[in-house]
């Protein structure tokens, strides 16, 4: 029982993790705007990496 307890939480981890960056990218638009502005502003050798 114990087992199928961690493997119940491990699949669930994930998830939550993965749908939690998903709310993020959409809640904070200004992240995006940011990372815009950096690439922009740093030359295109590190945006080529």
């Amino acid at each position: 029982m114990a087992k199928k307890g961690t493997s119940s939480k491990g699949t669930e981890r994930p998830k939550a993790v993965a749908k939690s960056t998903s709310t993020k990218k959409k809640k904070e638009p200004s992240f995006g705007m940011i990372i815009e502005k950096i690439s922009k502003v740093k030359p295109p050798k590190k945006t080529k990496k």
